[in-house]
C-alpha cells in the first residue's frame, strides 16, 4: 500500500520537475507507487516536464537492475489510465511535451487539446496539432478564446477551421470586459449573444461593454432577481441601470430583491443616491462588500 508521505512527495517532485529525486524515489522505494498514483503522468505532462516523461518511459520500455520490476508494472498501469496526458499538455502550451507524446504514442487522445489550447491562447500549439493530429476542434475552441480574450486565435480559428462558436463566446466575453473580441464577433459571426451578455457585464462593472451591448442589441434586457453587483464602480454600473432598465428598480420581496449591491456603509454616495433615487426599499438588497445575496 502506498504510505501518504510517499505519494506527497513523489508527486511533488514531479509537479516541480526534480527528476533526480523522482528517480531516488522509484529505486529506494520499488514497491511504493501504486496504480492509484496514476495521475503522476498527467501531472508531469501539465507542467511541460518532458524528462520526466521520458524517464517513466524508459521504466516501461526496459527491465535491468536500476529497473525494479515492481516500478515498472505499476508505471505501466499509469501511462495505461492516463487518459488525459496529451490534453494537459496541449492545455497548458507545452508543444514540446505533446510532439514527444505524438511520436511515442500516437495512440493518445487528444480529444480536447485543440479546444484547451485555444482557450488558453496557445496558437503554436493550435496550429501545430490542426495540422497533424485527426481530432480537431470545436466550438468550444472559439468560445473558450473568446471568453479569455484571445482575438489573434480567434480570428485564426475562424479563417482555418470550420468549427465555429456559441452565443456564449459573445456572453463571456462581455463578463470579462474584452470588447475588441465583443466588436470582432459581431462584426465576423452571426451567432450573436443573449441577455447573459449584459447580466454578466453588469455584474462585473464592464461599462463599456454594457455601452456596446446596449447600442446594439437594446432588445436584451436584464432579469429580475438575478443581479448582483460588486466593487469596485458599481455606483456608475447603478446609474446605467437606473437610465435604461428602470424597471429593475420596483416589484422586488424581501426573499427576492431585483437588484443585490454590494457596499460599505461608508460610502455615502451610493447610499445618499439610493435613498433619493429608489422609492421601492424591496427593490434592493444592500449586502456587505463581499456577502452574497439571498437565495
Amino acid at each position: 500500500m502506498c504510505s501518504n508521505w510517499f505519494e506527497d512527495a513523489f508527486i511533488e517532485a514531479v509537479r516541480n520537475g526534480h527528476l533526480s529525486v523522482v528517480m531516488w524515489l522509484s529505486v529506494q522505494y520499488p514497491d511504493s507507487p501504486t496504480s492509484s498514483s496514476s495521475c503522476m503522468i498527467e501531472e508531469a505532462a501539465k507542467h511541460g516536464h518532458l524528462e520526466i516523461l521520458k524517464y517513466f518511459h524508459r521504466i516501461r520500455s526496459s527491465t535491468g537492475p536500476d529497473v525494479p520490476i515492481t516500478a515498472a508494472e505499476v508505471i505501466t498501469l499509469w501511462w495505461q489510465q492516463s487518459r488525459n496526458v496529451m490534453n494537459f499538455a496541449a492545455e497548458n502550451g507545452h508543444l514540446d511535451v505533446v510532439q514527444w507524446l505524438h511520436a511515442t504514442y500516437p495512440e493518445t487522445s487528444s480529444a480536447t487539446a485543440m479546444d484547451d489550447a485555444a482557450a488558453n491562447g496557445h496558437i503554436a500549439m493550435v496550429q501545430w496539432l490542426h495540422v497533424v493530429r485527426k481530432e480537431k476542434c470545436t466550438h468550444r475552441a472559439m468560445d473558450g478564446a473568446a471568453a479569455n480574450g484571445h482575438l489573434e486565435m480567434l480570428q485564426w480559428l475562424y479563417s482555418n477551421t470550420s468549427a465555429g462558436c456559441t452565443t456564449r463566446a459573445m456572453d463571456l466575453a462581455a463578463g470579462r470586459g474584452h470588447l475588441k473580441v465583443l466588436k470582432w464577433l459581431r462584426a465576423n459571426r452571426s451567432e450573436g449573444c443573449t441577455v447573459k451578455a449584459v447580466e454578466y457585464a453588469l455584474q462585473q462593472n464592464q461599462l463599456p461593454i454594457l455601452s456596446c451591448l446596449r447600442q446594439n442589441y437594446p432588445e436584451l434586457v436584464p432579469s429580475k432577481h438575478k443581479l448582483v453587483i460588486h466593487p469596485p464602480n458599481q455606483f456608475d454600473t447603478l446609474l446605467f441601470l437606473h437610465q435604461y432598465y428602470p424597471h429593475l428598480f420596483s416589484g422586488g420581496t424581501a426573499r427576492k430583491p431585483a437588484i443585490s449591491i454590494g457596499f460599505e456603509p461608508s460610502e455615502t454616495q451610493i447610499s445618499s443616491w439610493l435613498k433619493e433615487k429608489i422609492s421601492d426599499s424591496k427593490a434592493l438588497c444592500v449586502l456587505g462588500k463581499d456577502a452574497e445575496p439571498p437565495q
